[in-house]
């Protein structure tokens, strides 16, 4: 007699076996050299375009020429610990902002500065719907933070190692995301998610607010239309918190997440921006009425 569960059990275990063999040679393929996607899917640089070599990895990050990687405009700049603002050659750590009134974040982690070719790699990422540009960028601020988290412990900063701690990219609002589609923030925070080992947790920042285009407003206008535009939730008491964004202007929507993140429990924020402009005006803002809702 035919022992038709025994032969389904078995046909299924194939079949996983199978799915499992497929997978494991999926991961060998992406893993590694990485030789035989580079062959057939050959990549180029995000900034230059040209051809990299098959396999190429240092001492640039995947995606990125060595040339360009190392030419990103303001890359090595001394910036101040707090706000990111570049600072001279000398004298203190600390921009004289920041000093006479501490912004709601703790430490502000720059890749670059916000000119060519930075500049048309997030407006292509941004405006362009060129969203695979974002993973390459995101792979060049992973190496950032890595390098902050190897720099000591500066202030706001040392509480990164600590548990819990997590990433939050900044949200957008609904409707704007429904039109473009992919939220940037989220797609640049991948990578450097993987890089610290920290988890991705979009769900502990809402935004409410959609406003105008922050690139149409001037500084106080963009700060007044931030106010209230986030409500944080299902924050972990104590919690560090390491917020991703593409470009820092003002400060103020980091400003403005940054109350609302601390104002639900987050101890330490720490933003990871690709890009930094030069400040318009104070990084701090009014202290909005904020919101909160409790965990569930």
């Amino acid at each position: 007699m035919r022992d038709d569960h025994g032969a389904h059990t078995n046909e299924s275990a194939l079949a996983e076996r199978r799915a499992s063999a497929g997978g494991a040679l999926l991961r060998r393929l992406r893993s590694g050299s990485g030789l035989l996607l580079d062959w057939l899917l050959p990549v180029v640089c995000a900034s230059c375009e040209r051809p990299l070599p098959p396999g190429s990895r240092e001492p640039a990050p995947r995606g990125w020429c060595e040339a360009c990687a190392a030419a990103l405009p303001g890359l090595d700049a001394r910036r101040c610990s707090v706000c990111g603002e570049a600072l001279g050659q000398s004298g203190p750590a600390i921009c004289p902002r920041c000093q006479a009134e501490p912004p709601a974040f703790d430490r502000t982690i720059v890749l670059a500065d916000y000119a060519p070719p930075l500049d048309h790699l997030v407006q292509a990422i941004k405006f362009d719907g060129q969203s695979a540009l974002a993973a390459p960028l995101g792979r060049l601020m992973a190496l950032a933070a890595l390098r902050a988290c190897l720099a000591g412990s500066r202030p706001g900063f040392d509480a990164i190692d600590p548990k819990p701690a997590a990433i939050v990219p900044i949200p957008m609002a609904p409707a704007r995301l429904s039109r473009r589609g992919y939220n940037q923030a989220l797609l640049l925070a991948r990578p450097v998610a993987r890089a610290l080992g920290l988890r991705i947790a979009p769900a502990w920042l809402r935004r409410v607010r959609e406003g105008a285009p922050a690139s149409s407003l001037h500084a106080a206008e963009r700060r007044s239309a931030l106010a209230q535009a986030f409500i944080a939730q299902r924050v972990a008491p104590g919690a560090t918190v390491l917020v991703v964004d593409d470009v820092m202007t003002t400060g103020a929507t980091l400003q403005a997440a940054a109350f609302a993140l601390k104002a639900a429990g987050a101890a330490v924020v720490v933003n990871c921006v690709a890009a930094r402009t030069p400040s318009h005006g104070p990084a701090t803002v009014e202290t909005p009425a904020l919101h909160s809702e409790p965990e569930c």
